[in-house]
């Protein structure tokens, strides 16, 4: 593997670790929410969709993080050129790609509405973690474009 890919890689790896660490910080304070939560959930169908929809969020980007960050230990202690690994390590890297932008994207839409809550600063600083991983997902998703490029020039 060329020097630059490796230096990539490594970038992704931690740049997915970072993104892993915000999704599980934001973790511990949504759970002092949760009895709430599920009370509100239990006198409302919209709380109850919220409610899930909410674990889903946290719980996408805890796995993009750590599909990424294996995905860049795999490329740096697996490196192989034999012909059918580069095609399907090509796939891969689109699939990271797109992945990391997906779910970029989903984060962005389903916080994007949410309104600070006042007296809630740890539910607060959960949004502010999240919108942290949202961002983190372009840029992972960017480096993985570049991973992708470098791939196919044989890098």
């Amino acid at each position: 593997m060329a020097p630059i890919a490796t230096l990539l890689n490594f970038a992704i790896a931690g740049t997915s670790g970072y993104s892993l660490y915000h999704s599980m910080q934001s973790i511990p304070n949504l759970r002092k929410y949760k009895d709430k939560a599920e009370k509100a959930a239990k006198g409302s169908s919209t709380a109850e969709k919220r409610l899930g929809d909410t674990r889903y969020t946290v719980a996408a980007g805890v796995a993009i993080s750590v599909i990424s960050f294996l995905g860049a230990l795999h490329r740096l202690v697996f490196a192989s050129t034999a012909p059918t690994q580069r095609v399907f390590g090509l796939l891969w890297l689109v699939v990271l790609c797109l992945g990391e932008f997906a779910v970029g994207g989903y984060i962005q839409s389903f916080w994007a509405d949410e309104k600070r809550v006042l007296l809630t600063d740890e539910y607060n600083e959960s949004v502010s973690h999240h919108m942290e991983v949202m961002r983190l997902c372009d840029d992972l998703a960017c480096l993985w474009a570049v991973a992708t490029v470098l791939a196919f020039l044989g890098y």
